[in-house]
């Protein structure tokens, strides 16, 4: 690679173990105008990310995995950054605020399992896609009026504790991204979003949604199951649901509720709820639908065996 002659605009390094030649090659590299760049380092050699990643002034797409992030004093950040994916990378929470900032073009971030944050903000005017799982204590958006999609999913059983004054999270949570169309959480996100409560009037942004997943929700706790029901039925353009785990009388209930529904998702853990997918199509016959047109897919899951077969059916 080093006698190459001429630019070199991407470069993937996967199951990278720490090799003293990183550095020759990095250096290299930072002479060819580097567009995109990938990090993958082996599970269990987590180490420095190379400092001359810090000088790709024409990065554009940066993808990172299990290394440390940590950038030279002076560092003005990749100003023609487009996608940044961090995942079990560790640095300072200020670094990352700082990265952001400076990225004036960023519209894709993904951030998975990455460093505790006590508050999570994201202000980035040209986002358009974000995703984080992880841990915090809070999270918040500012000046975010592009994202079509946002994945929120909390780590854990528990969320971290915040002993700070709580107004409600929910009309904070959604108020700067008045342009999201899809939104992907999970129970515990759900938990988050009703401390301080619900408000009365949903927030304005709900409009516009068209497309909700919610993973690993319990039905035990039935504040989380009706902050559920709060927010599918805050969206009237919604047209796509998924839920990872449900009771029929859930279903029900949302059926009745959503007239523009267009598409719903079921996954039957047979272990667990010992019912056939074609007990299930049978006793969604019975339920009044508010969209006459909604398409259902069920897909069976055997624990053992991984996913046994789809079926994608309209029930009359």
């Amino acid at each position: 690679m080093l006698v190459h002659k001429g630019p070199i605009l991407k470069f993937r390094l996967r199951n990278f173990t720490s090799c003293p030649d990183i550095y020759h090659w990095m250096h290299f590299l930072s002479k060819k105008n580097v567009q995109e760049f990938t990090l993958h380092v082996r599970l269990g050699n987590k180490d420095h990310s190379p400092h001359h990643l810090f000088t790709f002034q024409q990065l554009r797409y940066l993808e990172l995995q299990d290394c440390l992030f940590h950038p030279p004093l002076g560092f003005k950040g990749f100003k023609k950054l487009i996608n940044l994916d961090l995942m079990h990378v560790t640095f300072d929470p200020s670094i990352l605020t700082n990265l952001i900032s400076k990225s004036l073009l960023l519209e894709r971030l993904r951030l998975r399992t990455i460093t505790n944050f006590d508050i999570l903000e994201i202000d980035a005017a040209n986002l358009k896609f974000f995703e984080f799982i992880g841990k915090t204590k809070s999270i918040s958006f500012k000046n975010v009026p592009m994202p079509e999609k946002v994945t929120v999913g909390f780590l854990g059983r528990r969320l971290l504790p915040d002993t700070s004054p709580v107004c409600s999270n929910f009309p904070k949570f959604f108020h700067y991204i008045p342009s999201l169309l899809e939104l992907d959480i999970c129970g515990t996100t759900l938990e988050y979003l009703i401390k301080g409560g619900l408000p009365e009037s949903p927030p304005t942004v709900l409009n516009n949604i068209k497309s909700i997943t919610i993973s690993s929700m319990s039905l035990i706790n039935s504040e989380v199951v009706s902050s559920a029901v709060y927010l599918i039925t805050s969206c009237p353009k919604l047209q796509d649901l998924t839920i990872d785990f449900m009771e029929m009388e859930f279903m029900k209930f949302i059926l009745a509720s959503a007239p523009v529904l267009e598409e719903v998702s079921i996954w039957n853990f047979t272990r667990y709820l010992f019912r056939s997918c074609k007990q299930m199509i049978d006793e969604m016959k019975e339920f009044g639908r508010a969209s006459p047109n909604v398409e259902f897919t069920f897909e069976e899951i055997d624990m053992e065996g991984g996913y046994e077969h789809e079926e994608v059916m309209e029930v009359a």
